[in-house]
């Protein structure tokens, strides 16, 4: 019975600690309406998780190394978190499932990697090395598995497992009494949102909106039309549009624009037998909203941009579901 409901449970606490964390301290009760995701997980497909020690161990290893070859992209390249985590992805993705014996050790773990990858965003003097990374791993490799089989085809997913490692890793050394706050979750700034003077709130909303249906239209688009697949179209994509903005000062666009799009990157993740296109643009557009609203509060928090991903995708799925029935009742 413990085995198919850990799923929930596992995704569940996540984005409760989300709530908690980032919404509730700033929002307080307008935070309920960050409940209604959580109506929607009935809609997708959830199995029974079936322990394997060596395929556990090898999931650990897996997301553990995406902790710690996203933070050698970035202090070898200099680069900022988003372009870091989309280059691992884009190397991983791109690497041949059939040849030597590295691709067919990586094959079933490339996603696993670009989920490690999310936690190495964090800000490399929150981690005494290497103790707390490979912690980080434990929680991010044993969540990673649950919910390897389970809410497929959710974007946002991996963001999620990213941020929940991170989240469960401060309150365990909270409750140990050696951390002061989940302030331990430190991210680099590519993460907050920088205001961008001289624009309006309508026109940066637009921005913000606009980017973010664009991009979830598009990976989702090469995902499950153009059998990209969900990594390769996510992290590619991303690298190539994040290219121009670490070479180049865009002024204050440039923490903005490459956030924005690398986290509606994660709703075009979705497949389309869990998100259709109606489904897809409103989860896009929702994510647009819900982040605008929230950037004055992400700073300091990584994996935040997948689980906005996740509630998006969520919520998306709810409103269609309750205006489908609704529909149905008028007719």
């Amino acid at each position: 019975m413990l085995g198919k409901v850990l799923p929930i449970l596992t995704l569940g606490f996540f984005h409760l600690l989300f709530l908690s964390v980032i919404v509730l301290p700033h929002f307080g009760w307008w935070t309920l309406f960050g409940l209604v995701p959580f109506f929607a997980y009935s809609k997708l497909e959830y199995t029974r998780v079936d322990w394997d020690i060596k395929s556990l161990l090898k999931t650990f290893i897996a997301f553990t190394l995406g902790i710690y070859i996203t933070i050698l992209i970035r202090l070898t390249l200099d680069v900022s978190s988003v372009f870091a985590s989309a280059f691992l992805g884009t190397v991983v993705g791109i690497i041949p499932e059939k040849g030597s014996r590295i691709a067919r050790l990586i094959k079933y773990e490339k996603l696993t990697l670009y989920a490690g990858s999310f936690a190495g965003m964090a800000s490399l003097n929150k981690f005494s090395f290497p103790n707390e990374i490979w912690l980080c791993g434990i929680i991010g490799g044993i969540s990673f598995y649950i919910l390897r089989n389970n809410f497929l085809g959710l974007g946002g997913k991996l963001g999620s497992i990213g941020f929940g490692s991170l989240s469960v890793y401060a309150l365990a050394f909270l409750f140990w009494n050696e951390l002061p706050s989940l302030g331990v979750i430190s991210y680099t700034n590519c993460f907050s949102l920088s205001l961008l003077s001289g624009l309006s709130f309508a026109a940066k909303f637009m921005i913000v909106t606009t980017i973010s249906i664009t991009t979830s239209v598009l990976v989702y688009w090469l995902n499950n039309y153009k059998n990209w697949g969900a990594l390769k179209a996510s992290a590619i994509t991303s690298l190539i549009f994040s290219i121009p903005f670490e070479v180049i000062n865009f002024s204050g666009l440039t923490e903005l624009v490459p956030a924005v799009f690398f986290g509606a990157s994660f709703v075009g993740m979705s497949s389309s037998k869990a998100l259709n296109w109606i489904t897809l643009i409103l989860s896009g557009g929702l994510f647009g909203i819900i982040y605008f609203i929230l950037n004055d509060v992400l700073d300091g928090f990584g994996g935040a941009l997948g689980t906005i991903a996740c509630f998006s995708c969520l919520t998306g799925i709810f409103l269609v579901g309750i205006f489908g029935k609704f529909k149905r009742k008028i007719i």
